[in-house]
């Protein structure tokens, strides 16, 4: 199973010219929405802010406690968002990619995937 940890961007697997800008938890009081919201269990969900030479980038990422409610989360994702943003299920945890800039969105995407091949 992943954690944030395993995930998320930080200072050092950033691009050069990268800028972490801000990172900020889902408070616990805010987590049953998140479950009611996707029908399934949701451990934590991280918001992170990054800026590139050339746009910005919002980068969610939804921990669940398995694959099975990462699945039901990322489907629910696709409904309700995945016409705008891009959604990735990546074992137990869902990323959701923000941004107007389709060729950030596949940079963050071709990151992600170097990343796991690590």
């Amino acid at each position: 199973m992943l954690t944030l940890e395993d995930i998320k961007f930080n200072a050092k697997n950033l691009p050069e010219g990268w800028r972490l800008n801000n990172e900020l938890f889902v408070t616990q009081e805010e987590l049953p929405l998140f479950k009611m919201k996707f029908g399934a269990k949701v451990d934590n969900v991280l918001n992170q802010f990054i800026s590139s030479e050339e746009a910005n980038v919002q980068v969610n990422y939804i921990l669940c406690p398995d694959p099975e409610n990462a699945k039901i989360t990322s489907q629910k994702m696709i409904e309700l968002v995945g016409y705008i943003n891009t959604i990735l299920l990546e074992e137990n945890v869902v990323v959701e990619i923000i941004s107007d800039d389709i060729k950030l969105k596949e940079k963050i995407i071709s990151i992600l995937n170097e990343r796991k091949k690590q």
